[in-house]
């Protein structure tokens, strides 16, 4: 017994050690991901540039010839497969999945490099407001969030939809079979979501009661993820899939749809009025009106995904691309422009501008690209929300859930309950721990009943079989005064009768 609790906590030991130093890697370096079609290039700034040349999805094993160039001039090839990591420079490439689909044969790069390298860090400097996160809600994956005036709305795949006030405090869970996407009006009265069904999407259209107002079920039509947007108390929904972007009013009827011919993998946004739409596609960003007329589209180049999104007022449009930010006005006039990289975005009525980077922080810009402040929290997401006047930020994070972050100084919020983080557990979650304790429980009380189990079991094969048995180590004696077993007297030799079940002396 000795020697198995010292096992134990030499691996007790040896498991925090690991731990500790995940921890530490994790929070040291920054990652990226995307995925590349053939012939493809991804900039990765500072002149670095990887390439998929080629891709054989239907090779064993399946295959990716990545080339990867610095300043113009061809540095390495490599013939890489599924799980294969390549370094070059402190950077990291592995390959995390290779599939073929209808148009390429397709890659998922994953790069993990050191903070300081990361496309855009440069621009970070000390932040001049602080935010602080004030609750966390605990979900089993990353979590798609969106923020109201007055509630935050998380969808969990496969789960459903919880409506949060901004306190933490869960107001409503509608189960549905959804996927990991939601999006709330600005007054929180509506909500959108979605799911696929076999080849089709189905977008449900919520109140915030949890009733389902309605449902509309729809073709898929490509490899780019829905992507959904609601105006102003559920005036208009907007939603992207494949190429193809839609409209529809509140009753749930289509008012248009247009196909724009480039993957939509950037999003939808639409303003509060629903006068300007946005959608961020492979190559090209576009701007729709109310009526579905393309207003004016913006080019970045075949191999750049642009992510789009509108102010809640329609004055501001912004574009988040692999080499920097550009803001715009509602006519496509440029405002600003500024180097800043992540995987999502998000822009209030005053142009300021909160990016989710990937070097595990948050930027917020105001509209002509002075950095107002930096949020770094070894955040592991790819979704973020700001509230429309600034003071709130919702963040979907792959390991914590939702975190919630507020602005200093925000006079709903005392500054004593600002510094420490309250964890907000979801109550439909089962609790793994207690499962484990009860099946322990039973595990150690089956062992210990287990002496009494049988000797119940011994009395009652006495009580059917009419011999002789020791009354120390109750064994079969034959009628022997001394037990054959154990050695001892039987001193008073006892029967029982099969058909009476009565001792008999």
């Amino acid at each position: 017994m000795q020697n198995f609790c010292r096992k134990l906590k030499l691996a007790l030991i040896i498991s925090t050690v690991f731990v500790i130093i995940f921890i530490q890697n994790a929070n040291a370096n920054a990652f990226v991901d995307r995925n590349l079609s053939v012939g493809e290039t991804w900039d990765l700034g500072n002149g670095l540039l990887i390439t998929a040349q080629s891709i054989d999805a239907k090779s064993t094993p399946k295959q990716v010839l990545l080339v990867i160039s610095e300043s113009g001039n061809q540095i390495d090839s490599k013939l890489l497969k599924e799980d294969d990591v390549y370094e070059y420079k402190d950077t990291i490439f592995q390959i995390a999945s290779i599939w073929g689909s209808k148009s390429s044969d397709m890659v998922w790069l994953y790069i993990t490099f050191p903070e300081t390298n990361m496309p855009g860090s440069s621009n970070l400097t000390s932040s001049q407001t602080e935010y602080y996160n004030i609750w966390k809600y605990k979900t089993r994956q990353m979590p798609g969030v969106d923020i109201s005036n007055n509630s935050v709305a998380v969808a969990e795949a496969g789960k459903g939809i919880s409506l949060l006030s901004m306190a933490g405090n869960r107001i409503l869970f509608k189960e549905l079979h959804n996927n990991g996407d939601v999006s709330i009006s600005h007054e929180g009265n509506y909500l959108v979501t979605y799911k696929y069904i076999d080849n089709k999407f189905e977008i449900d259209f919520l109140d915030n009661k949890g009733t389902i107002l309605w449902s509309k079920t729809k073709d898929k039509t490509g490899e780019a993820l829905v992507s959904l947007d609601v105006s102003s108390n559920g005036k208009y929904v907007v939603v992207s899939e494949g190429t193809i972007v839609y409209l529809f009013d509140k009753s749930g009827k289509e008012l248009w749809s247009y196909p724009t011919g480039k993957m939509l993998w950037g999003g939808v946004s639409i303003s509060d009025d629903g006068s300007i739409i946005v959608a961020g596609g492979k190559g090209e960003a576009f701007v729709f009106d109310t009526k579905g007329n393309l207003l004016w589209s913006r080019k970045y180049g075949d191999y750049i995904e642009a992510r789009a999104a509108v102010s809640p007022n329609g004055q501001y449009i912004v574009f988040l691309i692999n080499t920097g930010v550009e803001i715009t006005d509602s006519r496509g006039n440029t405002i600003s422009r500024y180097q800043g990289y992540g995987n999502d975005i998000s822009i209030i009525s005053n142009g300021e501008v909160a990016i989710l980077s990937g070097n595990s922080n948050i930027s917020i810009f105001d509209s002509q690209g002075n950095l107002k402040s930096t949020i770094n929290k070894g955040i592991n997401a790819k979704n973020i929300k700001i509230s429309s006047d600034g003071f709130f930020l919702a963040v979907g994070d792959f390991d914590k859930g939702v975190l919630m972050f507020a602005k200093e100084g925000y006079q709903i919020v005392p500054p004593k309950e600002v510094t420490e983080t309250v964890e907000v557990a979801d109550p439909t979650r089962t609790n793994y721990a207690w499962v484990a304790a009860i099946v322990i429980g039973i595990i150690v009380a089956g062992f210990f009943a287990r002496p009494y189990y049988k000797r119940a079991k011994l009395k009652r094969e006495m009580a059917k079989t009419p011999t002789d048995w020791c009354p120390n180590c109750h064994k079969f004696t034959g009628g022997a005064k001394t037990c054959p077993h154990c050695g001892k007297e039987t001193l008073v030799s006892v029967s029982y009768d099969r058909s009476k079940k009565v001792k008999k002396k």
